[in-house]
């Protein structure tokens, strides 16, 4: 995925003087962890670290959560 960004800053509410930054970038990979990017060996500097986990992602555990709890009750 390729993104790019714009930052424009300026000291003053008209804007005048202002300064822009723009940034392009790429990721070939997104790493879902929970531990830190700097404790990863082989990172890569085109690859994107994201710790929390989607809405989809929490609802999933959730139901498995319940499920294994079922199962253990079940079993007893």
């Amino acid at each position: 995925m390729q993104f790019r960004s714009y930052l424009t800053f300026a000291a003053t509410e008209d804007f005048e003087d202002s300064k822009v930054i723009d940034n392009q970038f790429w990721v070939s990979e997104v790493i879902q962890t929970s531990v830190a990017p700097e404790m990863l060996p082989n990172k890569s500097s085109d690859q994107f670290y994201v710790s929390e986990f989607t809405g989809f992602a929490q609802f999933t555990i959730a139901i498995l959560g319940l499920v294994l709890i079922a199962v253990f009750a079940l079993t007893d």
